[in-house]
């Protein structure tokens, strides 16, 4: 199955390192290709309601995107099914630090020193009940509200120096 670049939202307003765009639309216009390997796959989640957001691969989609590619072809892509309840709410056990509603929000591109200090908090052996405490009190730290929907749109507001 291909997935048309233009239905797949992105969850993020920024990349984390732009500068690695240039080389990355230089290996897909000469003919390199994402193929999906178990190790770093890109990740596409699809809810019940058919919304299709990234969930891993923002570099790599961008960077076929400026390259004039105009989907995903079934070997480039892990396409996993989830529920918006999945991303609402933390999962301490499972290390997920950084709710938010994929409908409204989307994530900072890089909230590292966050999640280290969420590690250190359950590390520390703080209550889950405190540890989510936390998490909603540093919403603004991880995530903030959409106002770009799609992979064109990201291109647009990104200063990229790919040529």
């Amino acid at each position: 199955m291909d997935l048309s670049l233009d239905t797949i939202w992105i969850t993020q307003h920024k990349l984390r390192k732009p500068e690695q765009i240039a080389g990355m639309v230089k290996y897909i216009s000469d003919g390199g290709s994402w193929k999906s390997d178990a190790a770093n796959p890109i990740v596409i989640n699809e809810f019940p309601d058919g919304l299709k957001i990234i969930h891993n691969g923002h570099h790599r989609i961008v960077s076929m995107f400026l390259a004039g590619k105009e989907s995903l072809i079934s070997n480039e892509f892990k396409l996993t099914k989830f529920h918006y309840e999945d991303y609402l709410n933390p999962n301490i056990s499972a290390g997920f630090f950084t709710p938010f509603d994929p409908r409204i929000e989307v994530r900072l591109s890089d909230f590292g020193s966050y999640y280290t200090e969420v590690k250190a908090k359950v590390r520390n052996r703080i209550s889950d009940q405190e540890v989510v405490e936390f998490i909603n009190l540093n919403r603004g730290r991880y995530a903030e509200p959409r106002s770009l929907e799609t992979v064109a749109d990201l291109v647009k507001v990104l200063e990229l120096n790919y040529e």
